[in-house]
């Protein structure tokens, strides 16, 4: 039942003929009366506060009894709160909070033709999905939403719904006892057709059919069907299908229409499978609105020609949002148009947020940035004065795309504008102490006439890497917001955020749509986010990865730093202009090109097939290439990892309810990427695949090979006259380290940069540097030496500066780390006996995992850091084992003799070692689902050492012709 708009206070009733006021309370007008009972205005003598007050009669008594049972253990700000209940006074009442607003219905009334806004729509019907979600996630069903059950409240600062009326409230899952037999229970124009024929069988997706009929009839001014009794009701839900509302009204986006007919399918299963779904799906669709500038904050003052500050005259207003209203204004004195942002909050703490602002922007110097004049503060509030900025925002420029396809986007125009905000935000976070935007979208990037792209808002923004957001800047935008921002624990918004926020506005410029909210994407409640060239085909792969890598749900799995995302996007600049993608080139020449591209992609096919049938017939010929090993039919060695069904991959965490994503390393950055500004690539780029690097003798000295994982196209990378050995990959796949002698006698390591061409030399040591490993983050190596005598692990600075021994009390050798960067694993010999040790990367707390008569050797962590691997040969027979990094839990992995763990591939689903069970050492790879080997190597010399990598490299330069630094 709907309960009519009413004055603020109930002082200004009269008492009437009303039941006798219950205990404690004093009753006033009747504010509504329905079949389940009149709800009356009163006060509580007690507080003061008013209340509403439903009375009902004995028969209806059991139903009163379960809306205030169901209600009672409900807590969401869009439901009606009950406050209290008394079955035993004469009537029984239900005492509720007391609303101040309209129904719905009379709500939508006050707007021209009798229909909401999209801007006003869109967020209330956010909010009533947001709690039918809840309500259905407490097994409860409502069974008669309609308009005048629902109170939009117009004592807010912004448009808020509640639901009301749960006298038909039933939990779900249960038999409805209380349905009279042939008694029909809602209202018919808003039912769903199974609710006319089985009202105790309903589903969630019942509410979600009456939810359709509201949002089409608030959105259209109509409902979808009319009729005149219940029967035609029921005829018209069971069997008529709706005209689309987009074609009732011409200016609906054809996107919410879209879910609108979905809610109304004839058939339950036919609907979204929950109120989540429709949230999810509305809160992609508040940006696409006619006025970006929504109605967040209710105000009646008109400014036109207001003169501030005795110099400031408004002409115009701008927009607004939740941090203030921005006005185009005339500056007298310097006769030209200036943009005044007035702050109306009335906190503390939005004052200070404000002041914020404006200190913040009257020290930033920047093309691409907003530049401050003036700020003071007026009866009206605190003002601050910028340089207008003439253009349009992306979003207002997406628009008129929809209806003028000459004002789209290239893929050259966005990395032009990418590169700008780049580097606006470079220049931000290269403050003292950074600061961080937080609100980067389409509608805060303006255009100007001269394709200048000015990021503005500063709203939220946040200075410091650790500092907590300050409570009145919270603010999330839906799509555009990394989850971290969803949060407000001690570390969430660094730098990381800001580069999370200008991907998505990448990501909404190359298809047309805002991105999944993150917050839904962390806690799997939405499928993964679709890659940009899977929607918009023209996009090259190349950018459609760098956006994906730079919108990862953790923050240490998208670029570190502006700089990095900077040289992504120049790297696929670059390709660009080397003409390896095509995505705006004119109709005829994309024609020619593309019969060039199909011919190249039949040569390659050949090829393809060539190599395939050739395997197969060295095999006919009695000779295998590929020996599988028998599943031995023992302990996995690590959690079992499986494929989901869009290709990315999960592992099982130890808590087996709770799937979450795999965690092996950072290997995000598919896009290589360069350490300067300057994209010099030797290296040709393309879709980032598997590559297994290896070293072999089998030219006479130790040279890095690579290989596909399945063993195929090996080729030698280094082909020097000194040896090269041990390498491994850099977290991005774009450097390799490893150790030589070309320098001298002795080994030192080396970093070979594969996109410049360019190798430097880390360490120079008299003795034997050997064994480098990358650290997870990207900024140390480490390794064993010699160069005290006995073998030691250090660690040193990718630039070679800051080396640092941790083994100093003792050998070691054979580093591992840990996917968090804290702890090394590796390998010491004391008593003439090798054991498994981890330190941490400080060079301290030492702890020893093993302690056999026989050696172990060769640790590894597993890609989940739950365990490490190591070689051992107790009982005479050598085999890969596992212990947890605690030291418990040993045990052994495999049957075979001679196994060595050397690499995880990216995936963390196989495992690359070497063995020499068949007489030389060769490479070969577990299954680690279910321990199945393959041999990838078969070459009379020795081959070891596997690093697994997922370069975007189809082919690396010529190693011979680096630069040697």
């Amino acid at each position: 039942m709907g309960i009519p708009t009413t004055p603020d206070s109930p002082s200004n009733f009269t008492p009437v003929d009303r039941p006798d006021n219950p205990p404690g309370f004093q009753l006033f007008d009747l504010l509504g009366e329905g079949g389940m009972g009149k709800v009356f205005l009163a006060r509580e003598v007690r507080s003061g506060r008013s209340v509403a007050i439903k009375f009902a009669n004995r028969a209806n008594l059991p139903r009163f009894r379960r809306e205030f049972r169901e209600l009672n253990k409900l807590d969401n700000p869009h439901i009606l709160r009950v406050l209290d209940f008394d079955p035993f006074f004469e009537p029984p009442y239900l005492v509720m909070e007391y609303l101040k607003g309209d129904p719905l219905n009379r709500y939508c009334r006050t707007f021209p033709e009798h229909r909401l806004p999209l801007s006003i729509g869109v967020p209330l019907f956010i909010q009533l999905s947001e709690a039918l979600f809840f309500l259905h996630g407490n097994n409860i069903l409502h069974r008669d939403l309609k308009p005048s059950n629902l109170m939009v409240l117009s004592d807010q600062a912004v448009p808020f719904i509640k639901i009301m009326d749960f006298g038909l409230v039933r939990p779900n899952q249960t038999v409805n006892i209380l349905t009279v037999s042939g008694q029909l229970l809602g209202t018919p124009a808003y039912m769903a057709p199974e609710q006319f024929d089985n009202p105790s069988g309903l589903t969630p997706q019942s509410d979600l059919y009456s939810l359709g009929i509201i949002m089409y009839e608030a959105f259209s001014g109509k409902k979808p069907f009319e009729a005149e009794d219940t029967r035609s009701w029921y005829k018209k839900h069971k069997t008529e299908k709706p005209i689309s509302p987009d074609r009732v009204v011409s200016d609906l986006f054809p996107e919410l229409s879209e879910i609108i007919m979905e809610l109304l399918n004839k058939k339950p299963e036919e609907r979204p499978s929950s109120a989540e779904v429709v949230r999810i799906r509305l809160s992609h669709l508040t940006f696409y609105q006619e006025v970006f500038s929504s109605p967040q904050i209710q105000t009646t003052q008109s400014f036109d020609g207001v003169l501030l500050n005795r110099r400031y005259q408004i002409q115009s207003k701008l927009g607004q949002g939740g941090f203030g209203l921005v006005f185009k204004a005339w500056d007298t004195i310097l006769n030209l148009p200036v943009a005044i942002k007035i702050n109306q909050g009335v906190s503390t703490e939005s004052e200070l947020q404000f002041k914020r602002e404006a200190s913040l922007l009257a020290n930033l110097h920047h093309p691409n940035l907003p530049r401050v004049t003036d700020y003071f503060t007026t009866p009206y509030g605190q003002c601050l004065v910028m340089d207008f900025i003439e253009g349009e925002n992306l979003f207002e420029i997406l628009l008129a795309a929809k209806n003028d396809p000459d004002k789209a986007f290239t893929e050259k125009d966005i990395l032009f504008l990418a590169n700008q905000m780049c580097d606006a935000i470079e220049y931000l976070h290269s403050q003292t102490p950074p600061i961080i935007h937080r609100d980067i979208k389409p509608p805060n990037i303006i255009i100007t006439p001269k394709k200048k792209a000015v990021l503005v808002d500063f709203g939220i923004f946040k200075t410091g890497i650790n500092l907590r957001t300050h409570t009145g800047a919270v603010g999330v935008t839906a799509g555009y917001a990394p989850p971290e921002q969803y949060s407000h624990m001690e570390d969430h918004t660094d730098v990381r955020s800001d580069i999370y926020g200008l991907g998505a506005t990448l990501y909404t410029l190359l298809t047309g749509k805002v991105p999944t909210e993150s917050i839904l994407l962390a806690n799997g409640l939405a499928p993964r986010l679709a890659p940009a060239n899977t929607i918009n085909p023209t996009v090259s792969k190349s950018l459609s990865w760098v956006v994906n890598s730079s919108m990862q749900i953790k923050k240490e799995d998208r670029f570190q730093s502006i700089r990095e995302f900077r040289s992504a996007l120049k790297s696929v600049e670059t390709e660009a202009s080397n003409g390896l993608f095509v995505s705006w080139v004119g109709p005829k020449w994309a024609k020619i090109i593309m019969l060039l591209t199909i011919l190249g992609y039949g040569i390659v096919a050949l090829l393809a097939g060539i190599l395939f049938i050739l395997p197969l017939l060295v095999q006919l010929s009695g000779t295998s290439l590929a020996q599988p090993s028998p599943n031995p039919g023992i302990v996995l060695p690590l959690p079992i990892i499986e494929s989901t069904n869009t290709a990315s991959y999960i592992h099982a965490s130890t808590t087996p309810s709770r799937i979450q994503p795999a965690t092996s390393t950072r290997f995000v950055h598919t896009i290589p990427l360069n350490v300067t500004n300057e994209p010099i690539i030797s290296a040709t780029l393309g879709t980032p695949l598997d590559r297994i690097l290896f070293v072999s003798n089998r030219e006479g000295r130790e040279d890095i090979f690579w290989m596909n994982p399945d063993g195929t196209e090996q080729e030698n990378l280094t082909k020097s006259s000194f040896s090269e050995g041990h390498p491994s990959w850099s977290p991005d796949y774009t450097k390799i380290v490893y150790h030589s002698n070309c320098d001298d006698p002795g080994f030192d390591l080396y970093i070979w940069s594969l996109l410049d061409n360019k190798i430097t030399r880390l360490t120079d040591s008299p003795g034997w540097d050997g064994q480098p490993e990358w650290s997870p983050d990207g900024r140390k190596i480490a390794f064993e030496s010699q160069r005290s005598g006995q073998f030691r692990v250090y660690i040193v600075n990718i630039d070679g500066s800051g080396l640092k021994l941790l083994t100093n009390t003792m050998s070691g050798g054979y580093p591992s780390w840990s996917p968090d960067n804290k702890t090394i694993v590796f390998a010491s010999s004391q008593n003439g006996k090798s054991d498994i040790y981890t330190i941490d990367y400080e060079g301290k707390n030492l702890q020893q995992l093993t302690a056999n008569t026989q050696d172990n050797w060769m640790p590894r962590f597993s890609p989940d850091g739950q365990w490490i691997v190591f070689s051992s040969n107790r009982n005479g027979n050598r085999g890969i084992y596992r212990v947890h990094p605690d030291g418990t839990g040993a045990q052994r992995i495999t049957e075979s003799d001679e196994w060595w763990p050397v690499s995880f591939s990216p995936d963390g689903r196989r495992m690359a070692f070497v063995s020499n069970k068949n007489g030389n050492w060769d490479i070969f790879v577990m299954n680690l689902g279910d321990l199945n080997t393959t041999q990838l190597t078969s070459d009379l010399n020795d081959d070891n050492w596997p690093a697994w990598g997922k370069p975007a490299l189809l082919k690396p330069p010529v190693f011979n012709n680096a630069i040697r630094q």
